[in-house]
């Protein structure tokens, strides 16, 4: 549909268009799209670029237009869309000077040229962009090789999920990945068993979603503390007051139902070591062998689940309530507690790597060596000593911190501190941690005709997505 402007001007009538002088001229997306090309391989290398899949909001290319020479594998694409736009009259008189076209050559440019032409065997640039994608030409180490085996999780989840006329999405992903199942609306369960050749790739995914579950737990903590600190208005509020309402019966009362298990004394007093031991009586202390227990003890269909505890973070239940700071502690002990068998693994330092900056980059690994530092046996503390430290080190001061390293003046900043007070002004109820690359890489392989809705709204594998898979996953290549 375009951008609003872009709407407002198409409403005007006109049958010309100046791509110089129209609102919607100037492309506020294009570093983004620029910095993937570049990824991709389809310029040649500028010195001293580092090789990154990122793609960071607001992040400049560090080259242009003026002075970027096509690699040999962007002019073999180039020349493969050439061979399907470049006779039409709108690319030759978007190419002239005065960059002026009519409104009719632009729609023809729009059946040839976008992306829902890809998807047709006819398309002279499939081929190449499937190759490009999946690696099999251009760049294949490095981000390119985890780009591959990436999309070919996706396409394996779709197989096994649509053979149960099921389809995927986001949260099933995630689930699948770190839990090894995943659970649809009418609580139906899945199990996924993941190929030899994607265990890798599904392994460091579930990385991934270790820093997912830490992130959502510290931003339900944020949003628990912008709410009540905004609800006690100029006078504010200090970190005692907040984390004294954790030994209120309420939270107990509300805990208890929540996690279906009785919680019989003050949860502030409390450890997190008694919290485990509801689901996992053999827990004392924390190592790799107990954290492999909890596996077991806390399946997806465990109310303790990180899954469970998220979806109620995310709906905001307890928002409110003084269990609203309480429930973010207990998803955020027991990822870091799940994650403790993999902390000396090649799998814990490539996540650990991702830390550029510690004082900034939370990550599991970071988190864990902080609260071993400041406790020691951070498991056996009282809730409410660990709550104190983790909204003063990792909520409120982090956010400080993010808030002026991004904004020169901190106006990004929603909380203040005067001495040991919070103050807030502004309204925060909506965790938006996510995986926006599952959405792109899904887009991907429909784009590519990889994978395709059913009537029921299923997706499925296409017959070159099946072949693709059994090609690349188990080197068959059969019709």
């Amino acid at each position: 549909m375009g951008s609003t402007s872009a709407q407002r001007w198409l409403q005007k009538g006109r049958k010309d268009v100046e791509l110089r002088k129209v609102p919607f001229a100037l492309n506020p997306a294009l570093d983004v799209y620029f910095n993937s090309l570049v990824n991709l391989g389809m310029f040649e290398e500028t010195p001293d670029r580092p090789e990154t899949d990122e793609e960071a909001e607001g992040e400049i290319a560090a080259t242009t237009f003026d002075d970027v020479q096509l690699s040999p594998l962007g002019a073999q694409l180039a020349k493969a869309y050439d061979s399907a736009t470049g006779n039409l009259e709108c690319v030759r008189d978007i190419s002239s000077p005065a960059r002026r076209c009519s409104l009719r050559a632009l729609k023809q440019f729009g059946r040839r040229g976008g992306l829902c032409e890809v998807m047709e065997t006819s398309a002279p640039d499939r081929s190449l962009l499937r190759d490009i994608f999946f690696a099999r030409t251009g760049r294949t180490d490095g981000s390119h090789g985890v780009r591959r085996q990436s999309l070919l999780l996706l396409l394996d989840l779709c197989r096994q999920l649509s053979a149960d006329d099921r389809s995927v999405g986001e949260p099933v992903f995630g689930q699948s990945v770190y839990f090894g199942q995943c659970r649809f609306d009418d609580d139906e369960q899945i199990d996924i068993s993941w190929p030899e050749p994607l265990r890798d790739i599904a392994t460091r995914w579930r990385m991934f979603y270790f820093h997912q579950y830490m992130s959502v737990a510290l931003e339900g903590l944020f949003a628990w503390v912008v709410t009540h600190a905004s609800e006690k208005g100029v006078a504010g509020v200090s970190f005692g007051d907040m984390v004294g309402q954790l030994n209120l019966p309420v939270v107990r009362k509300n805990l208890s139902r929540l996690l279906e298990r009785t919680i019989s004394s003050s949860f502030g007093d409390s450890t997190p070591t008694d919290t485990i031991r509801l689901v996992d009586s053999a827990f004392t202390e924390l190592d790799a062998s107990s954290s492999r227990r909890l596996d077991d003890a806390i399946p997806l269909s465990s109310q303790f689940s990180e899954g469970r505890l998220e979806q109620v973070i995310r709906e905001g239940t307890y928002l409110h309530d003084p269990a609203g700071l309480a429930v973010p502690m207990v998803l955020l002990a027991v990822t870091l507690v799940r994650y403790t068998q993999w902390e000396d693994s090649n799998y814990g330092q490539w996540l650990a790597t991702a830390a550029r900056d510690p004082y900034l980059d939370l990550v599991p690994p970071v988190l864990t060596n902080g609260l071993n530092r400041r406790f020691g046996r951070w498991w056996a503390c009282r809730w409410s000593d660990l709550t104190e430290y983790v909204l003063t080190r990792y909520v409120v001061q982090q956010h400080q911190s993010l808030s002026y390293e991004k904004t020169v003046a901190g106006d990004r900043c929603l909380l203040q501190l005067d001495g040991l007070r919070v103050m807030s002004n502004a309204a925060y109820d909506t965790v938006g941690v996510g995986n926006p690359r599952f959405r792109s890489a899904l887009q991907v392989l429909k784009d590519l005709s990889l994978l395709e809705d059913s009537d029921d709204e299923i997706t499925e594998l296409t017959k070159d997505g099946q072949q693709i898979l059994r090609e690349l996953l188990f080197g068959i290549d059969t019709p």
